[in-house]
C-alpha cells in the first residue's frame, strides 16, 4: 500500500501554563494559552515573514565589535548611536533602549508607577502598553474606540485624579488607524500637566496623510510627552532589538539613573546608526509599503473583506460578509503558507491581521485570498 503522505501543516499543542505567574496583574489576556502552533514541513522554499538585507556595513560593525572586544552595551558606540538618531529626527535628546516596547517601560519606571495608580490605553490599542502596566500592579482604564479608532473624548472621560500615564500608538497596532494632528494636540492640551502622555511612533513612516504628524514632530518642545521609535518596522531589523525614546532632559536623566547598564549591545547600536544614514533604503521601504497596501487594499474590497485603509504596513481584516469565518480563512490561508495573525487576544472578532510582506509572499495572497473564500 502506498505511505500516506504528511499534511503539509502539523498543528503542534503547547500549553505555556498559568501566565499569571509570569507577568503579574489583572490583564484578562494573560488567560489565552497558545494552541495549534503550525509547524510547516516538507516545503522547498519558505516565504518568510520578515527577509533582511544585509549587504550594507554590517559584516564590518561585526569584525570591529570582536577585534575591539566591545560586544556589550558600554563604549562610545551607545553615544554615536543616541546622537545621530537625535540630529535626524531633529531633537536634542534621545535615550538607547532594546526596543520601542522598552522604551515604554522605561516610561512607567521613570513616573514611579505604585499600585492604585491609573494607566488609561485605548481599547485595541497595542497590548504591551497594559502588559507592562500591569507588571506594576496599576490600574488598567481602556478607553472604548469608536470604529476601531481611539477616541480622544473618551480617554479624557476616563481622566481621574490617579492617572499617571496615557498611551497611544499612532498609526494604532493592530486597528491600522489613527488620530490627526489635531485630535492629538487636543489630547495633551486637555490632560493635566503631571500626566504623561506616551505616544508609540512605531509606524509613523508609512502613513502619508495631509492630516497626520508624527509624535515627534508634535511634541519634540513639550516637558510632559515621551516618544518611542522602533527599528523592528520600517528599517527591518527586529532581531537586533533596537529601539529610541525622546522626551525632555529631566525624564531623560531619570531614565539613565534605572536603565539596566548590559541592554543594548554594539552591534546593534553600530546597525542603527547605519541604518538611519541609509535614506535610500527608508524611501524604497516606503515606495514599496504604498504600492503594495493599495494592492492589496483592493484585493479585499472586491473580495468583500472589510478592512481600514492604509495607514500602516498591515491590514485588519474581517470576515464578518463572507462565507466563512476567521478560523477558517486562517487554516485555508496556513494550508498555502500563509500565516496571518489572529486576534484573540484582542477580543476583536472574526478578523486576522494581514501584514505587507515581499513582492513574493505579496503576490501570493492576492492570488490566494479568492479562492479560500469560495
Amino acid at each position: 500500500m502506498p505511505q500516506s503522505k504528511k499534511p503539509l501543516i502539523q498543528p503542534v499543542d503547547i500549553d505555556l501554563g498559568n501566565k499569571q505567574s509570569i507577568i503579574p496583574g489583572p490583564d484578562p489576556e494573560l488567560e489565552i494559552t497558545v494552541k495549534r502552533i503550525p509547524v510547516v514541513e516538507g516545503l522547498g522554499k519558505i516565504i518568510p515573514v520578515c527577509e533582511p538585507f544585509l549587504g550594507g556595513n554590517e559584516m564590518q560593525y561585526v569584525m570591529q565589535c570582536i577585534q575591539t572586544n566591545w560586544i556589550s552595551s558600554a563604549g562610545r558606540f551607545i553615544l554615536d548611536f543616541e546622537n545621530e538618531f537625535a540630529k535626524v529626527c531633529g531633537t536634542r535628546y534621545g535615550i538607547a533602549t532594546t526596543s520601542g516596547t522598552t522604551a515604554l517601560h522605561l516610561a512607567l519606571v521613570t513616573m514611579g508607577l505604585e499600585p492604585g495608580d491609573e494607566v488609561i490605553v485605548t481599547e485595541f490599542g497595542f497590548i504591551m502598553h497594559r502588559i507592562y502596566a500591569s507588571l506594576y500592579k496599576a490600574k488598567i482604564i481602556l478607553a472604548q474606540e469608536e470604529n476601531f479608532k481611539a477616541s480622544v473624548n473618551e480617554i479624557l472621560k476616563n481622566v481621574t485624579d490617579k492617572t499617571k500615564i496615557v498611551f497611544i500608538a499612532n498609526p494604532n497596532n493592530p486597528t491600522g488607524t489613527y488620530l490627526s494632528k489635531s485630535e492629538m494636540l487636543n489630547l495633551r492640551k486637555k490632560l493635566r500637566s503631571d500626566i504623561l502622555l506616551v505616544v508609540d511612533d512605531a509606524y509613523f513612516e508609512f502613513l502619508n496623510k495631509q492630516d497626520f504628524n508624527s509624535g515627534l514632530d508634535l511634541f519634540k518642545d513639550s516637558a510632559n510627552v515621551f516618544v518611542t521609535r522602533t527599528f523592528s518596522k520600517i528599517y527591518g531589523l527586529a532581531g537586533l532589538r533596537l529601539g529610541w525614546g525622546y522626551c525632555s532632559k529631566e525624564i531623560i536623566d531619570a531614565m539613565y539613573h534605572i536603565k539596566p547598564p548590559f541592554n543594548v549591545n554594539r552591534a546593534a547600536l553600530a546597525a542603527g546608526v547605519e541604518a538611519i544614514q541609509d535614506n535610500e533604503w527608508t524611501k524604497r521601504a516606503i515606495e514599496h509599503n504604498t504600492l503594495w497596501s493599495e494592492k492589496i487594499f483592493s484585493t479585499l474590497k472586491k473580495s468583500k473583506i472589510g478592512t481600514n485603509e492604509p495607514a500602516a504596513n498591515f491590514f485588519l481584516i474581517n470576515f464578518n460578509e463572507t462565507k466563512i469565518n476567521s478560523d477558517q480563512a486562517f487554516e485555508k490561508l496556513a494550508s498555502k503558507r500563509l500565516i496571518l495573525r489572529k486576534m484573540i487576544q484582542y477580543k476583536i472578532p472574526n478578523s486576522l491581521r494581514l501584514t505587507i510582506g515581499n513582492k513574493e509572499a505579496n503576490e501570493h495572497f492576492i492570488q490566494s485570498i479568492g479562492s479560500i473564500l469560495k
